[in-house]
């Protein structure tokens, strides 16, 4: 995952085409960096929790087995689209929910 992201930014945005540039790409909790080790130890441990404490028979399919995964929303902009404060301050606005969204 953090290969992909390093491939995506050294890549250049080329103005006659586009302005920006959105990719999403998944891959294993904690491999991108984008999520803190704490976060992700946090994250873990609450996973590693339920597969303990809940007993499936083997004949149920549960996804709670498998291993966490990441999500992350990569978008980049020309600086012609948007001064770099404006950008992030919208950009920050759609993406600062996540805890709110869970409860």
């Amino acid at each position: 995952l953090m290969h992909r992201i390093e491939q995506c930014l050294m890549q250049p945005i080329h103005v006659w085409q586009q302005l920006w540039d959105i990719q999403i790409s998944s891959g294993p909790l904690g491999q991108s960096g984008a999520i803190s080790k704490h976060k992700t130890n946090e994250i873990l441990q609450r996973h590693n929790e339920q597969d303990t404490s809940t007993h499936i028979t083997s004949s149920s399919f549960s996804n709670s087995s498998q291993q966490p995964v990441e999500s992350l929303l990569l978008f980049r902009s020309h600086h012609a689209m948007a001064d770099g404060v404006s950008l992030i301050a919208a950009l920050s606005d759609l993406c600062d929910e996540a805890e709110e969204l869970r409860q």
